[in-house]
Parts: C-alpha cells; sequence; structure tokens
C-alpha cells in the first residue's frame, strides 16, 4: 500500500485553485462541465474540494498527482507557463495566471474543441510541445484525417 502525502501548503494552494476554477466553470460556463478538461481533471476537482472542506488531511500519491496535473494543465492551456516563476508548485490563485477569468474560460472552451473535433487524445493534449496536425500543403489543421477537406490537392 503507498504511504499517505500529508497536506502541504503547495496541495492546499492548488486545490484553491481547481476550487475557484471550478466555481468560476459553473457559473459562467457549465457547458464547459462535459468537456475533455472538466471530464479528465474530475478527480482533481473531487479531490481539492475535500482538501478546501477540511476533510482530507492526507492524500495517497495518486491524489496528488492528479492535482498536479490538474494544474499543468491550466498553465499549459492558459500558456501561462511563461511568466516567470510560475509552476504547479507556486501557483496560489488563478490571479497569478495574470488573464481574466473569463479568457482563462475561453481557452478552455478552445481546448476542448480542438480535442473533440479532431479527435485528439488526452495524452496529445497533455504534451507540452503538441500542436496539432496540420497539411503540409496548405498548412491548414487537419486533425487526424489523412487527407486536407480544405486542400485542392487531395
Amino acid at each position: 500500500m503507498s504511504e499517505l502525502i500529508d497536506v502541504s501548503r503547495t496541495i492546499v494552494n492548488q486545490s484553491n485553485v481547481l476550487q475557484e476554477l471550478s466555481a468560476s466553470i459553473k457559473e459562467l460556463k457549465p457547458e464547459l462541465l462535459d468537456g475533455l478538461f472538466c471530464v479528465s481533471n474530475q478527480e482533481a476537482f473531487a479531490v481539492a474540494g475535500e482538501v478546501r472542506a477540511g476533510r482530507l488531511t492526507s492524500l495517497n500519491p495518486l491524489m496528488v498527482d492528479s492535482l498536479s496535473q490538474a494544474i499543468k494543465d491550466v498553465l499549459r492551456i492558459s500558456e501561462s507557463l511563461e511568466v516567470e516563476g510560475l509552476d504547479e508548485n507556486s501557483l496560489k490563485s488563478l490571479d497569478d495566471l495574470e488573464l481574466p477569468i473569463t479568457e482563462l474560460l475561453d481557452w478552455i472552451e478552445s481546448y476542448d474543441r480542438k480535442a473533440s473535433d479532431w479527435s485528439y487524445s488526452l495524452e496529445d493534449m497533455r504534451r507540452p510541445d503538441f500542436i496539432g496536425i496540420f497539411c503540409m500543403d496548405c498548412d491548414a489543421e487537419i486533425g487526424g484525417e489523412e487527407n486536407c477537406p480544405g486542400c485542392s490537392n487531395q
């Protein structure tokens, strides 16, 4: 059995950020709850809620990884990895992202739409170097299709 990890300041901060984001999604764009971002981070949102409520004072390693991955997703999707000194261990609030919550939700919506439109896998979407699949002739994003639907060179 894995050893439990005591809830640290970093875990509390991550939980606060995820709860703040969850509340914003529910209030401003509840349709995002069915998208890839929310579905793939569902466990992290649940763990964050339990930590914030004080019902969890220690976590198994999978829960810690889930929180960390969700924060990494937020940083990657919001393109906030470029903010100096900001990472999954230092993010304390959505304000640290230096963008309005509505813009963050727009980024999440765009992420979900691309994943859905092009059937990109979660693993691909989480790779920091993944930018999609593009037509070599016209440079349009074509997802996983063999032929570009908008290119005359089919």
